[in-house]
């Protein structure tokens, strides 16, 4: 038998000037000294799509089709994010037995770019790979010390995107050379 809880419910009833007010209370209730559980939820590739096509547009979701497509052809390990709200999933790589990773797409229509990996955590070489990346999504790239945000939107012509995957196989190539 399961437990039960029981609660006792006063109504108190207060009356003058012509109003009458009924105000209820709980009696027997414990309140929670734990937090509320944070529920996670499991993406994939479908739910992804759904969610980006959904919150922003068949376009934004054909170019994280594409890109999910060129991570798949590069061999890359695709890692379903476990966001409550928001999507991800990040492709990864084996180098020197370890799993790697040097972008993040999320379902806000932003690719995350990792610049922190050697050999991009030298000063020459991430200046090299920011230049890469400049000259093909422009001014649109929003740069921070460690990671780097891409709009999809900067993504939308379809020369533009082949160049930024030929960017992202430049990049990686470096980090497994180093």
């Amino acid at each position: 038998m399961s437990p039960a809880q029981v609660f006792a419910v006063e109504i108190k009833q207060y009356v003058g000037q012509g109003l009458k007010t009924l105000v209820p209370r709980v009696i027997g209730q414990i309140k929670s000294t734990s937090p509320p559980p944070i529920y996670k939820r499991q993406w994939d590739a479908s739910s992804f799509m759904k969610e980006v096509e959904t919150k922003y547009s068949p376009k934004a979701a054909q170019i994280a089709s594409l890109i999910l497509e060129w991570a798949t052809i590069q061999t890359l390990q695709i890692q379903w994010g476990t966001g409550r709200s928001h999507a991800s999933f990040v492709p990864k790589f084996n180098y020197k037995g370890k799993n790697r990773t040097f972008f993040r797409v999320w379902s806000n229509a932003t690719v995350e770019i990792c610049a922190y990996e050697p050999p991009f955590n030298l000063e020459e070489k991430k200046a090299k790979l920011q230049t890469r990346f400049k000259s093909v999504v422009g001014t649109s790239i929003s740069i921070n010390p460690y990671c780097w945000y891409i709009p999809f939107s900067a993504l939308n012509d379809e020369i533009v995107l082949r160049q930024f995957l030929e960017v992202l196989v430049w990049a990686i190539r470096e980090i497994q050379l180093s």
